[in-house]
């Protein structure tokens, strides 16, 4: 099994997961604050945090959780991505994007699901009881599993017979039969090779 890192980018804290098939979840979120310093200081916090991860665990693929636009912070989002892509960039990591709403829908059926439930929905499917795990990590956790199927799809390691109906809906076909995510390269997923 190839290990996969899910992301939930943020300046003040960065969620991330590790797919990589052992028992024992590989979890956390590296945070920053102001006090960290200027905001390109904090981002240079997070990119090192992010290389450390890719170094530590030789990842050559990972899912994002694709940011809002328009929202309040777009344009540090927009910034903290340019860090990551640079990075993945450079040194031919493959990505995929996941929307906030498709892994609500994939987790609940709802697109407006909350952070709790997604954390509980979280803990409840990795068997965590007592340890802690916040929605950054939740939000992680649920990019690294779509990610792993999509790179599953990608590579013909299964078909599309085996997506469920939520899984044929973020990667092959939307409601409105919009194309999904596998047919979006340079736009929903790189390869960067």
């Amino acid at each position: 099994m190839r290990s996969i890192l899910g992301l939930d980018l943020s300046l003040t804290s960065l969620g991330w997961f590790l797919q990589d098939g052992k028992k024992k979840p590989t979890y956390g979120s590296f945070k920053t604050s102001p006090e960290d310093g200027i905001d390109l200081k904090r981002y240079m916090i997070q990119r090192d945090r992010f290389v450390n991860l890719v170094n530590d665990y030789k990842i050559d693929h990972i899912g994002i959780e694709q940011p809002f636009l328009h929202s309040f912070n777009t344009e540090k989002l927009y910034a903290l991505h340019q860090f990551v892509l640079e990075i993945c960039y450079t040194r031919h990591i493959k990505i995929v994007y996941i929307t906030p709403a498709q892994i609500k829908t994939y987790v609940t059926g709802d697109s407006n699901a909350g952070k709790n439930e997604m954390v509980f929905k979280a803990k409840e499917s990795l068997g965590l009881v007592k340890e802690r795990m916040n929605d950054d990590e939740s939000d992680a956790y649920w990019v690294s599993v779509l990610a792993n199927k999509f790179w599953q799809l990608y590579y013909k390691e299964i078909s599309i017979e085996d997506l469920t109906e939520k899984e044929k809906f973020i990667f092959i076909k939307n409601k409105s039969k919009k194309p999904g995510i596998l047919y979006k390269e340079n736009i929903s997923f790189f390869l960067f090779n």
